[in-house]
């Protein structure tokens, strides 16, 4: 009795709260901010499953998630050597080089084959092409690791003037002396007129 004035209840609230429709599945209430209602696509549709509006956000959101990985992945292999202060070209040699520009090449084409899927929806062939772009960030990755290992840092010692701090210990250990020998010095001419005085 109760389910069915919560029932007449809900379609006298019809036109005052959209997002409330009756569940036969909980047997109360239930507030659904989705797209999911009476209509097919509609607010109160009865269908459990997702409407093609949030599977296709969905299916969208997951494709732009990996592609965004993969990007910042490719965008660390350009600042792998900014520390050693060399670019990537600086570092490959040149067959090297030429693998990596084909790599590169093959990764930009994935990269606009899949875009150009993900505008007409089809979601199976852009994955695929996403999912083929790992193989090809592998690959750079193993370029760049190997040019890596012919990278060498050295300790070079600046010759040129010495720091503010050096001179000033300098400065100190050369004034210290100095220093305590005028103060003897002072200390005996004080004492050699004290006693000048005194024999007057």
């Amino acid at each position: 009795y109760g389910a069915f004035l919560q029932r007449m209840q809900m379609r006298w609230q019809d036109d005052v709260d959209r997002y409330r429709r009756w569940s036969n599945v909980h047997h109360r209430i239930a507030e659904d901010y989705t797209f999911s209602g009476a209509a097919s696509l509609g607010t109160y549709s009865n269908e459990i499953s997702l409407n093609p509006f949030s599977r296709d956000a969905m299916l969208r959101h997951q494709l732009y998630s990996e592609l965004d990985a993969i990007l910042t992945e490719v965008n660390q292999l350009f600042t792998h050597f900014m520390d050693y202060g060399k670019e990537v070209d600086e570092v490959l040699s040149s067959s090297d080089h030429v693998q990596f520009v084909r790599r590169w090449n093959i990764l930009q084409y994935k990269i606009g084959e899949a875009s150009r899927y993900l505008s007409l929806n089809n979601y199976q062939s852009s994955y695929a092409f996403i999912t083929s772009m790992r193989y090809d960030v592998a690959s750079l990755h193993k370029l760049i690791h190997v040019a890596g290992k012919h990278l060498h840092t050295y300790l070079h010692c600046n010759k040129g003037e010495p720091s503010s701090i050096a001179r000033y210990i300098k400065l100190g250990i050369i004034s210290t002396p100095l220093l305590f020998l005028s103060a003897i010095l002072i200390l005996l001419a004080r004492n050699a007129q004290h006693l000048k005085f005194k024999r007057i």
